[in-house]
């Protein structure tokens, strides 16, 4: 397809897209292997993906007609837990047994290319696309589940962004939850005890940090000043008094079994995609030294080393300054049509006539715009627009962190900021799961925040209406004087 078909069918689609720091090496093993494979367990899956890319920043656009006929099919083929809890555990036996055969990496040191380009496809296909048959329906699931309770309150007469939002609310602590609990401990240890519990923290969690741009790593230090900004102590009680709410919310409304599924069916996929997020982690942490050992060989940089795609990883493409400059050209521009037949790229001038094709123009004179509630409360404070990991450290505390999505490598960040607020995402999103742990209000699905929102512009998240207020724009004074 030239680039006029594939603008054709993106400009026909209506995409959900979500914004995160990403390589193509990664993301798209991740994402496309295991979206087609969905079909496998439900047979509905995925007809196509769209992304883009630049510098280290990724769009990836899920096609909304997809989630709609997935998260259908799966309420017509999966009618109770039990029959969810065999589709999640086969996800992890997959994951269990693909991760049992990776290829070691006791002699990466001395591989020559040939070999290293032979064990990073070999990882590659092991870990990160054993992320588990069905498990990329979860986007799906989720997204029908949304509707489906907003309509089963609707025609209750009962639906409020503040009942949608204790309905929607984990039953059960995320991986990054029990990190919290952990940190905590090492920031009260003294002594020698902070860096053996620091140790500890990495041998289970080296991998909490990790990107689609590859890992975080972590060090000891690293932990001990991450563990040095928590601020209070996690309680696992809140889990069941969420748990106890959420039944007499559906006792009261008189939920029927069918409609009580609907919010069971929103809980298991929470820690569902917490279990997928960490085997990706895990697996970004596994193929690390591997992609060392080949920036090494080749004396490419490691980010140009990513947008290469799996299948291309070989010796003589490494060897080729044709194939290097290529994906110097995706680095700085790239998109990438995926169906389950193919993956097109497109970059160089190809990569602009997309964007200025794609680019929608919105009304910069908004004053308010509205989210769904992911955690309740009003707040408000300055708007720290953050669009890469860069952006991250500069969030202070009391500000309000806003971006496209929210990812593990923001914790730090929300730790220190007041609320949270979001263009996409949905009830089973990062910054939804890490607002109601850390109690602090967040609304997610704005659409717009950060192209609405300018950096430094004071704002009122108000977390009970699902309302973002623009108090008080930044202005070009304001700047001088800061």
């Amino acid at each position: 397809m030239d680039r006029t078909d594939v603008l054709a069918v993106v400009k026909k689609a209506r995409w959900n897209v979500q914004g995160f720091n990403a390589y193509p090496l990664l993301l798209l093993t991740a994402g496309n292997e295991s979206a087609w494979r969905v079909a496998d367990t439900l047979g509905v899956g995925y007809s196509h993906i769209f992304y883009m890319f630049q510098n280290g920043r990724a769009r990836m656009h899920y096609d909304e007609a997809d989630w709609r006929a997935i998260g259908d099919q799966y309420y017509r083929r999966v009618s109770d837990i039990v029959q969810l809890q065999a589709i999640i555990d086969a996800c992890e036996q997959e994951y269990q047994a693909h991760a049992s055969q990776f290829v070691g990496h006791d002699n990466i040191q001395h591989a020559d290319l040939a070999r290293a380009c032979d064990m990073a496809q070999k990882s590659i296909w092991q870990l990160i696309y054993s992320i588990g048959g069905a498990s990329h329906a979860i986007e799906a699931i989720t997204f029908v589940s949304e509707a489906r309770l907003r309509e089963i309150l609707t025609k209750k007469n009962a639906f409020s962004e503040i009942v949608f939002s204790e309905l929607c609310s984990p039953t059960e602590p995320s991986f990054l939850y029990v990190a919290q609990k952990e940190l905590w401990n090492i920031k009260n240890a003294e002594g020698t005890r902070q860096s053996t519990l620091a140790r500890d923290f990495l041998t289970r969690f080296a991998w909490v940090q990790n990107t689609f741009l590859g890992s975080a790593r972590l060090t000891e230090k690293k932990v001990i000043e991450w563990a040095s900004e928590i601020k209070e102590e996690v309680s696992a009680s809140e889990f069941a008094a969420i748990a106890k709410e959420k039944e007499r919310l559906m006792a009261e409304l008189r939920f029927s079994e069918a409609e009580r599924f609907v919010v069971e069916t929103i809980d298991f996929c929470f820690s569902w995609q917490d279990d997928r997020k960490k085997h990706i982690f895990e697996s970004v942490e596994a193929f690390s030294p591997i992609l060392d050992r080949l920036v090494e060989l080749t004396g490419i940089d490691a980010m140009s080393l990513q947008y290469a795609l799996a299948e291309e990883f070989s010796a003589e493409n490494f060897s080729s300054k044709a194939f290097k400059e290529t994906l110097i050209s995706r680095r700085k521009g790239s998109a990438y049509y995926c169906t389950p037949a193919e993956t097109l790229v497109y970059n160089n001038s190809d990569y602009t006539y997309f964007v200025d094709e794609l680019h929608v123009a919105i009304d910069e004179s908004i004053k308010e715009f509205k989210g769904v509630v992911a955690s309740r409360g009003v707040v408000q404070g300055i708007a720290r627009v953050c669009e890469s990991v860069s952006d991250i450290a500069r969030v202070q505390t009391g500000e309000i962190l806003v971006a496209s999505m929210t990812r593990p490598e923001y914790l730090p960040a929300m730790q220190r900021a007041a609320a949270f607020v979001t263009d996409e995402g949905g009830i089973t999103s990062h910054a939804a799961i890490v607002s109601r742990e850390l109690k602090k209000p967040c609304i997610i699905g704005t659409r717009i925040a950060t192209r609405i929102l300018n950096d430094g512009d004071m704002i009122e998240v108000d977390a009970n209406a699902g309302v973002v207020r623009i108090i008080s724009p930044i202005t070009v004074d304001s700047l001088k004087t800061a």
